[in-house]
């Protein structure tokens, strides 16, 4: 039987997984609707809807690397949409109320 105080860190730790899932779906989302927008306006002649498109990343100190290559913009984007939909099975796979 589970005291107060362990029922509200099994509390705590499913709040905080429930938001680390809303928050995945919402990042999946937003890459689902940015490459189907991209479709939807891509030049009919261009093989790559990520023409176009730039992908840059910087840091803290604002030093930034930049690139408008397509393939490697989708890669990249295709790369973060298939690791949040793992975290997002991860998480989900562990929400769940521990047997009282």
């Amino acid at each position: 039987m589970l005291n107060l105080e362990s029922t509200l860190k099994v509390v705590d730790d499913l709040h905080r997984r429930s938001i680390q899932r809303i928050n995945l779906i919402s990042r999946i989302k937003q890459l689902e609707e940015f490459e189907v927008n991209l479709a939807t306006e891509n030049d009919e002649l261009e093989e790559n809807p990520y023409q176009g498109c730039k992908l840059i990343i910087e840091d803290d100190k604002q030093r930034r690397f930049i690139t408008t290559t397509p393939g490697l913009i989708r890669l990249v984007a295709q790369f973060i949409f298939d690791a949040c939909r793992e975290k997002l099975a991860d998480i989900e796979a562990h929400i769940a109320l521990p047997n009282a």
